[in-house]
């Protein structure tokens, strides 16, 4: 919106281009357009707002950026910018991401998931991000390595957005995390131990669900406040078989021994079977 805001103040060639935002109130705006400047000339004012303010006078223009839909009769032009989704297998800021790149005439393919799980949806950190690679490395395929040596990266990150990702049923936004944590240390015991308190649980709640218990005495069974286990426990059920999750745990034990063995497999193996959750929620969810 920032953008094509000022492009659009570009376009009407104007002389001056002054910005106002709401939140600083509109008193600086009003006191703008009841006067004219001294050299004359055509001024466009790009106001921040949830409301169309009072317009400036010929030859002005007003420019008005809102997260609101404004309707306005004598509006000359209106773009709307719908919210970018992350979900159901397509993820649109991924797509935005790669765009951008090609704004700069730089391929971003092969980083756009990892810049994704590194800024999550602020656009306005992804374009800042696809800058800074846009003029440090101006061409060629980007790859994960030039990413890494150019930007820095989030150190808050948890397994349990890997987790999260699993669920929602996101192969590679899981296994992109899952590098993402592998970046700095070996975190293999500590995806594990996450993925194992979450497959341990989910197949408590689809057994107790199976007996027919509710789902407010399912939530006191494993100690969870009625309301998080609603939203959080309650929407995942179905998405794995008892079989899988039993299967699953099995596998889990067995890397995590593997890993305390300080054999390498267990990194591959953690890979595929967060990938394997993956597809099946994702199956799951379908039906």
């Amino acid at each position: 919106m920032e953008r094509a805001a000022h492009a659009e103040a570009v376009s009407m060639m104007a002389d001056l281009v002054l910005e106002f935002r709401e939140r600083d109130g509109l008193a600086r705006y009003e006191d703008e357009i009841a006067c004219r400047p001294i050299g004359g000339g055509r001024r466009v004012f790009i106001v921040w707002a949830q409301s169309v303010p009072r317009l400036p006078p010929d030859p002005d223009c007003l420019v008005v950026v809102s997260k609101k839909k404004l309707e306005l009769a004598t509006a000359t032009r209106r773009l709307d910018f719908p919210k970018l989704k992350s979900y159901d297998g397509k993820n649109e800021v991924v797509v935005w991401v790669i765009k951008e790149g090609e704004r700069y005439g730089i391929d971003l393919k092969r980083v756009a998931q990892g810049l994704f799980v590194n800024s999550r949806k602020s656009l306005r950190k992804l374009a800042s991000e696809v800058r800074k690679l846009a003029v440090l490395i101006p061409s060629g395929p980007i790859t994960p390595e030039d990413a890494r040596s150019v930007l820095p990266f989030s150190a808050d990150l948890t397994p349990k957005e890997a987790v999260e990702a699993v669920c929602e049923g996101h192969p590679v936004k899981a296994v992109a995390y899952v590098d993402r944590l592998q970046e700095a240390n070996d975190e293999t015991g500590w995806i594990i131990a996450f993925l194992q308190r979450h497959v341990s649980q989910q197949l408590r709640v689809e057994l107790l669900s199976a007996s027919g218990l509710a789902p407010q005495d399912i939530a006191k069974r494993i100690e969870m406040h009625p309301f998080v286990f609603m939203k959080t426990v309650e929407p995942r059920l179905g998405l794995w078989s008892p079989s899988s999750l039993r299967s699953s745990m099995g596998e889990l034990c067995r890397l995590d021994l593997a890993h305390k063995r300080g054999k390498k497999s267990a990194v591959v193996g953690l890979e595929a079977e967060v990938m394997r959750l993956s597809e099946e929620a994702k199956t799951n969810a379908k039906h």
